[in-house]
Formats: C-alpha cells, structure tokens, sequence
C-alpha cells in the first residue's frame, strides 16, 4: 500500500538512470498462516511495458525477519540492495532485471 523508508528514514523509491525502471519496497502479507508479519520486497515496474515484477527468493522465515535497506541502480538494468540479519552482518543481492535473473550475491559485515 505504501513504499517503505529504508533506514535513515528516506523513501525507497528508486528510478534508473534511463528512467525506465523505477523499484521500491513494499512490505506485504506472506502468504503464509505460520508467518504473520508482512515480508519486505523489492518491486521493479517497467515504465515503458507497465510490467511489474517482485524479487522473490528467499526461505520465508529468513526473510521475514530481515529487512531491505541501500537499494540502489549500479546501471540502467541492474540493482542491488543489502538484506540484514541483524545490526552488523547481512547480504547484498544484485539483480539484472532485463534478464530477471541474480548476478550476484554477497556476505557483508561492518566489524
């Protein structure tokens, strides 16, 4: 119903460099009796098709638990956002969203 701040309080509203995609965060019902607090994921609409697509993935129990913060386009077609487990260790997902497929994915740590 309404975009998500990340976490220095700011929208998550993001639009690619081409103004072509423009990806946010939702939080949204899991679907699921066992899980219920809303889930955060990232949306991508394709302005030009009106396509709109949801990053989906994850084990619903980790996921719940997590939430998405830094997302941001590296190129016109790619983005990448952080998922944290906790206040100091997390994982950065990218995602090619021409091709809708993950490029990468990494650990992060700030100790």
């Amino acid at each position: 119903d309404k975009v998500e701040k990340d976490g220095s309080g700011k929208s998550t509203l993001r639009m690619s460099a081409d103004k072509r995609y423009e990806a946010s965060v939702f939080c949204v019902a899991s679907g699921s009796a066992e899980v219920t607090d809303c889930v955060h994921r990232v949306f991508i609409t394709d302005l030009q098709s009106e396509d709109e697509y949801e990053i989906v993935g994850e084990e619903l129990f980790i996921e719940a638990g997590r939430l998405i913060d830094n997302l941001k386009w590296i190129n016109n077609h790619t983005i990448s956002y952080d998922r944290w487990a906790g206040p100091h260790f997390g994982h950065r997902y990218v995602v090619d969203i021409q091709t809708k497929k993950q490029t990468g994915a990494f650990a992060l740590s700030d100790q």
